[in-house]
């Protein structure tokens, strides 16, 4: 069903990839999610035959950019429960989690240095992810590449994907890095 779930919104994501997100949203931005703000530039044409290889039993996650301080009264009605952020307290930005509380949701911070996607960051997130219940989870940092690149470690180290598949999934899902794609690899490779 979660992988139903992700490719449902992959494929409306490429199908869409033309699409504006929203009249306020510049005419690069992309559909990822009905939103009122813009959530993350995507890559035009996501790698679906990819994402087919992608086990059955994933959770509900969508990734993005960071957003805008009235979506979260948004993301909780559309049935988002938990938010993990992965930007760090250096980026001049609020990691308290308070706007996303005060919503009703769940909130996690793993701060994720640049392209330093680790083995503890995907496992940080599995432990997330196991206790999320199955319901919808939001991943963001400041564009989406490091939220992906953590997603992909995670399809690596804990649904027994191949490097390159995770990695594939994660460039659909918004790395735009060769060094966020090296530490998946790494990360997914690491004892």
């Amino acid at each position: 069903m979660a992988l139903r779930s992700i490719r449902v919104v992959l494929l409306a994501f490429v199908a869409a990839a033309a699409l504006p997100a929203c009249a306020a949203c510049p005419k690069d931005w992309y559909l990822w999610d009905p939103c009122p703000t813009a959530w993350g530039k995507r890559p035009a044409a996501a790698a679906a035959k990819d994402v087919q290889k992608l086990p059955d039993n994933l959770p509900p996650v969508t990734i993005t950019s960071q957003p805008g301080d009235g979506a979260w009264a948004e993301f909780n009605r559309q049935g988002f429960m938990t938010v993990v952020n992965f930007r760090t307290a250096g980026e001049g930005v609020d990691v308290s989690g308070d706007p996303v509380v005060s919503h009703g949701m769940e909130y996690f911070h793993i701060p994720v240095e640049g392209a330093n996607v680790t083995a503890a960051d995907a496992d940080a997130l599995a432990k997330i992810l196991a206790g999320s219940g199955n319901q919808r989870v939001l991943l963001y940092c400041s564009s989406g590449n490091r939220a992906a690149g953590v997603w992909a470690a995670y399809l690596g180290r804990h649904h027994g994907v191949s490097a390159d598949t995770a990695v594939a999934a994660g460039n659909a899902a918004g790395i735009s890095k060769d060094k966020v794609r090296d530490a998946v690899r790494s990360a997914i490779a690491a004892d």
